[in-house]
């Protein structure tokens, strides 16, 4: 089903939540690079909305056995970027032709997929210092 649906659905997904009922709903064409069905299946807003579910376990993967959240692409030396660009889901590849032309400015650029915030947040601390250090704030 559409990811944009789920507006259709979201009390009862609140409510199941809630209850702490485990279920899993799989929802596609959640994407702001959709061409083929316009502007009417791109929700950006329910991706946020969704994340802040209590309860909810939101995974948007690129492909279909990621996790967590961890570094795609990374052209800098001892981990001291210029920028972080964070892309999930179908808008990683986005993300990814954005750094060739980065790269070619001559940028240092670290490409980064969060599949799930909260997954990767239960990381050690080192772990998430090493794909999202704080020294870089760009």
């Amino acid at each position: 089903m559409p990811f944009v649906f789920t507006d259709y659905m979201r009390d009862a997904i609140r409510i199941f939540a809630l209850c702490e009922a485990r279920f899993i709903y799989v929802m596609t064409h959640d994407s702001i690079g959709l061409r083929e069905d316009g502007p009417t299946h791109q929700p950006i807003e329910h991706l946020a909305s969704f994340r802040a579910m209590p309860n909810t376990l939101m995974l948007r993967p690129a492909v279909g056995n990621e996790k967590g959240g961890y570094t795609i692409s990374d052209n800098s030396s001892g981990n001291k970027p210029d920028v972080i660009l964070i892309g999930t889901g179908s808008q990683l590849e986005i993300v990814v032709a954005a750094i060739e032309d980065l790269r070619k400015e001559g940028k240092v650029v670290t490409v980064v997929s969060i599949v799930s915030w909260e997954l990767f947040y239960k990381q050690l601390d080192e772990y998430n210092e090493s794909v999202l250090p704080a020294s870089v704030t760009a």
